[in-house]
Order: structure tokens, then C-alpha cells, then sequence
């Protein structure tokens, strides 16, 4: 669980908007996407919780209705996991299911999220968090096994007027405000319309308030 406060200090007359999210680092082809989308007006503070109930879904469709091509069918099953990750056999005997195995702490993939497809049928799978996607939807092939990594840190930046939450992220435009979160800090917004910057205070007992925009 990561919980930071968030302060907006900078002079821009408009609600900073701000986009939270986490970097793909095995499936990284698919780009990063807005997990939540938070607005704070001038000189407002939100205190952040990351740590929340993370949830796996698959949905494919069957056999049967490829072939009888009912397109709209859509067979779908999640489960929910603890940030200690999840490794997982998707079956359909009949119907679609989740069968989670135990992870040790020792082992290797704690902290991933680590799905085998024993269908016939390619799978889509989305990680979620607060039931809101935390990367864009991957695809698992007949036997094949996927996996990535939840340890990596929840970050947050600047996000433009127009993304909305589940939403791609351009990771260029993130860069020059990109924070990540800290448990127990304090980010403060600065800047204007033009340019924002973020500034990290990670012991919230230091005088931030005393610094000036």
C-alpha cells in the first residue's frame, strides 16, 4: 500500500490534472495507460491510496461459437489477487475459469502476475486495480504463458486536458514530471500553464510550505 499527498501550488489558474499509472516492463510493446485521472485546482492537496484489491480477468470466446458465428459472444472470468502477485492457468472445462497457484515468497515470480492458457483459443487478459486497468489488455495464445511485473512502482505526472482513465499515455510527454509515488510523501506542483514541474518532499516533516513557487 502507497499513500502520498499531493499539493498544487503552482499559479496556473486551471485544474492541474494529473495521470496515475504503472510502466509495463515485460509486455513494454504495449505502452503505458492512464490508471486514474486525478484534478486538483489551485492550491488544493488529495491525499492518493495505490493499495487497493488488484484483480485479473480473461475473456475469450468458445469454440462452439466460433463456429457458429455468434461473434458477440464473449466468454469472460476474473479473479482477485493480493499484490504478492498471482500465477494462473486459464481453462474453459466447460466454462471459462481462473485456477490460481500458489506463489511462495522465495520464489521467483512473487510480485508478477504469471498466466498459462490451457484453452483452445487465444485469451485476452487484463491486470486491474479498484476494478480500473492497470496496462492495455494483452493477448495469451493457445500454451503459451505471459507474465509482468507489479513490483515496479506506481508513478505519477502531468497528464494533457484530453486523457480520460484506461487511456493511452504518451511516455515522452510524461517524462519531464514523472514522480513516483512514495509512501508517506509529499509532492508539491509548481510552475505555471506553460510548464508544471513536480518537486518530492519523501519526509513529510520537512517545511515545504516554506518554499517558494
Amino acid at each position: 500500500m502507497c499513500n502520498m499527498t499531493v499539493v498544487n501550488r503552482s499559479t496556473d489558474p486551471q485544474p492541474v490534472r494529473v495521470a496515475i499509472y504503472k510502466r509495463p516492463i515485460v509486455q513494454n510493446a504495449l505502452g503505458t495507460i492512464a490508471w486514474r485521472i486525478v484534478s486538483l485546482p489551485r492550491d488544493a492537496s488529495l491525499s492518493i491510496c495505490t493499495g487497493h484489491q488488484y484483480e485479473i480477468e480473461a475473456q475469450t470466446r468458445s469454440v462452439g461459437q466460433f463456429e457458429a458465428g455468434s461473434a458477440g459472444f464473449v466468454d469472460r472470468t476474473h479473479r482477485s489477487f493480493e499484490n504478492s502477485g498471482i500465477d494462473c492457468v486459464v481453462e474453459n472445462d466447460p466454462q471459462l475459469r481462473i485456477v490460481p497457484r500458489a506463489i511462495a515468497a522465495e520464489a521467483v515470480n512473487y510480485g508478477e502476475v504469471r498466466v498459462e492458457n490451457r484453452t483452445r483459443n487465444e485469451i485476452w487478459v487484463t491486470v486491474m486495480n479498484d476494478a480500473m486497468p492497470l496496462y492495455w489488455p494483452f493477448v495469451v495464445l493457445p500454451g503459451q504463458i505471459r507474465n509482468e511485473d507489479l513490483r515496479q512502482p506506481f508513478y505519477f505526472a502531468i497528464a494533457p486536458a484530453e486523457i480520460a482513465p484506461g487511456e493511452r499515455l504518451d511516455d515522452i510527454e510524461l517524462l519531464p514530471t514523472q514522480t513516483p509515488f512514495v509512501d508517506g510523501a509529499i509532492a508539491v506542483i509548481r510552475g505555471n500553464a506553460a510548464a508544471h514541474s513536480i518537486e518530492l518532499f519523501r519526509n513529510s516533516g520537512q517545511d515545504w510550505r516554506q518554499r517558494a513557487c
